[in-house]
């Protein structure tokens, strides 16, 4: 009987040893990517520069990309692979398409931070608004592409890669 006692017991702590390892990163926020002391954000799981990657975002999008100097969020995705960090760059494919519709101009419209400044992009179908994103992580430019057709030939590998996630 003391045998078994001790092989549950066994079997108990390393079950709990291997949960830790497995889930302590996310929650602990240990990072390869740590962000600053300087960005004061609750969500962030990792950093890269002043761009954070958030968790439990909001409407089923668990994960988002976050500028956390002109704070706000450029794009939102459903899987922690929505992403691609490659030479001081984050590519991203906006999948929550979350956009406000002005009532003016009945037009949906988003603010993105573009050649250091605060640009506005409307259109009257959310198709017509920017999907692909490649987000500078020093400086926070983002270079924004409605369709896959206007990113630089160069960079649409990427893109075809996140879009079978």
């Amino acid at each position: 009987m003391k045998k078994l006692q001790i092989i549950i017991l066994i079997i108990g702590l390393a079950s709990i040893i291997v949960l830790a390892v497995i889930y302590a990163p996310y929650y602990l926020k240990i990072s390869k990517y740590p962000c600053p002391e300087n960005i004061n954000n609750d969500g962030a799981i990792e950093c890269h520069g002043i761009i954070s990657i958030d968790g439990f975002g909001e409407g089923g999008f668990q994960y988002s990309i976050v500028d956390n100097a002109q704070r706000y969020t450029i794009a939102e995705m459903r899987s922690y692979n929505g992403f691609r960090f490659v030479n001081n760059n984050i590519y991203v494919i906006d999948q929550a398409r979350d956009f406000g519709l002005n009532k003016l101009t009945n037009e949906y419209d988003k603010y993105y931070y573009v050649n250091g400044k605060i640009t506005n992009y409307s259109s009257s179908t959310k198709e017509g608004m920017p999907k692909y994103f490649i987000v500078d992580t020093a400086t926070g430019n983002v270079s924004p592409y409605v369709s896959i057709d206007q990113v630089p030939e160069s960079e649409r590998p990427i893109f075809l890669e996140l879009e079978k996630k």
